[in-house]
């Protein structure tokens, strides 16, 4: 009986140390001051009641920096990507006083600031990156990525609520 209870609380352990919480991790909330976030693409929903984002398209970012000086940063979401690397938009990446950040991109960062390099003909990296993020006023660059490399709703949540303290920093 005894080595019954034995491997019963040996199981138990054991499964409890492989738990899924293991893969999650919740970060502070953004406190920051209020922030005013153009979205290309799906609008993500964030804890932060803070922070406002708008959904915007890429017609306004043409309109350069008498619309974009409203905003404090762009975040280009997945879908939208491929547009995203259109030579056009590298120069405004590059000149907006404001962070771009692109959102599960399988590409390099340099497909979207540098206009000779074609979105199709550079190799995907693989997973890696939840976001890059590119600041034409510092030339600051930068990746961030989840939590174990694992994509749930409290990892997600929280990677935005790191960028939105990057951003307040000026990344």
């Amino acid at each position: 009986m005894k080595s019954i209870m034995t491997a019963f609380l040996l199981v138990v352990f054991i499964l409890a140390g492989c738990s899924p919480e293991r893969d999650t991790f919740s970060s502070p909330l953004y406190q920051g001051r209020s922030l005013k976030i153009g979205v290309i693409g799906e609008v993500p929903t964030v804890r932060e009641s803070n922070v406002t984002l708008k959904q915007i398209t890429f017609d306004d970012l043409e309109k350069g920096d008498s619309f974009l000086s409203s905003y404090d940063a762009v975040f280009i979401m997945k879908e939208e990507l491929p547009t995203a690397a259109s030579p056009q938009y590298a120069k405004i990446y590059k000149l907006a006083g404001i962070p771009f950040f692109f959102f599960e991109s399988s590409k390099n960062l340099t497909t979207y600031i540098d206009a000779t390099i074609s979105y199709e003909d550079w190799p995907d990296m693989g997973p890696g990156f939840f976001v890059l993020g590119y600041d034409g006023g510092t030339r600051h660059q930068f990746g961030t990525g989840l939590y174990n490399d694992t994509k749930n709703e409290t990892n997600v949540k929280s990677a935005y609520s790191d960028i939105f303290r990057q951003i307040e920093t000026g990344l």
